[in-house]
């Protein structure tokens, strides 16, 4: 695989077909779908030495309050700060993707940042259908490599919007401890050796927390540094707007599958080893697991939640959203570490 190939971590999905189906069994359509596809194919396909000038962003609306067809805000090639420029919907949900260009051991390579805008507007209706509406979108956009949520222009900062490209890119020798800051901090432009942002989507820090804080924090650095043999931690909600560590292992991923239940979200941290060219590198893998059976209301209750347990975590190589067993299979977790190797 060149330098070049590794453009996307597998949080990624490769590109479907245009007109998809969410698990809920809804699906959405675009209009202008040849016009749609071939922009995505050139934010997807263009190499990193032809990155400048080339469409890099494009955003995608709701024709209706139905939300049962997508349409084209907008695309351009001015990078992040055009794409900041347009009128994003106060009272409605937009999807974007942007193509940026990070470095990463020293080598150029494009990575691609999936961004849900949900408006300070929206209602809650509306709110709770995006979660039903996510994973048919989320396979028109095609692939990516981190995923946003926010809901105002601030939020489309370089900081949040960049830096969280280059928090998730990590590198083989240089992933941190995670230490939360007592403030924003900035990143080097185009380093991954980076401090990780803490980001909430406004309004929702005080809406959800963590039941012993600083205790599940330690079961995490544990699992970071393998301590007792600890591999894995979950967590689980004890309440609508509590987290609990409820479950943590030393017999990694087959374990973690059999912790996971059908009907209960659940946020695990695990850490593998992965063996590249000869030396053993541990990896962290982040599973969002949202299984199937999970009422579709519910599933669109969890959507504000993703900013502060993605945060929580950072930092980690890997971010897998899970529906099923099948998307942590030995096979699946392996194919995506594999994008790692570089």
């Amino acid at each position: 695989m060149t330098s070049q190939e590794l453009r996307f971590s597998l949080a990624e999905r490769t590109p479907q077909g245009i007109k998809s189906t969410g698990d809920s069994g809804e699906s959405v359509s675009i209009q202008d779908e040849k016009k749609v596809k071939s922009i995505l194919d050139t934010i997807h396909n263009t190499k990193v030495e032809d990155h400048h000038g080339k469409t890099d962003w494009i955003l995608l609306g709701y024709s209706g309050p139905d939300l049962k067809s997508l349409k084209l805000l907008g695309h351009g090639s001015g990078g992040l700060s055009e794409l900041r420029s347009q009128p994003f919907p106060e009272d409605s949900v937009a999807y974007a993707l942007l193509r940026v260009v990070d470095k990463i051991d020293d080598v150029m390579t494009t990575r691609f940042n999936y961004i849900t805008w949900v408006g300070e507007k929206v209602n809650a209706v509306m709110n709770a259908r995006i979660g039903v509406k996510k994973t048919a979108v989320t396979r028109v956009i095609g692939h990516y490599s981190v995923e946003t949520l926010v809901s105002n222009k601030s939020e489309l900062s370089d900081e949040n919007i960049l830096g969280r490209v280059q928090d998730a890119s990590g590198s083989r020798s240089k992933v941190k401890e995670y230490k939360p800051p007592s403030k924003p901090q900035s990143t080097s432009p185009g380093g991954t050796d980076s401090t990780v942002f803490s980001y909430v989507p406004k309004g929702q820090g005080d809406q959800l927390r963590v039941q012993d804080d600083q205790a599940a924090r330690d079961v995490i650095k544990s699992v970071r540094h393998g301590t007792g043999g600890l591999n894995w931690a979950m967590l689980t909600y004890s309440s609508p707007s509590c987290l609990v560590l409820s479950a943590k292992g030393t017999r990694g991923l087959s374990e973690v599958r059999s912790a996971l239940r059908d009907n209960e979200p659940a946020y695990v941290f695990l850490s593998m080893d992965q063996t590249v060219d000869s030396t053993t590198m541990r990896r962290f893998i982040y599973i969002r697991w949202i299984p199937d059976g999970l009422p579709n209301l519910k599933k669109g209750k969890l959507t504000p939640h993703r900013g502060f347990v993605e945060d929580w975590l950072a930092p980690y190589h890997l971010n897998i959203n899970a529906v099923n067993s099948e998307d942590i299979s030995d096979k699946a977790v392996s194919e995506k570490l594999d994008v790692l190797k570089g």
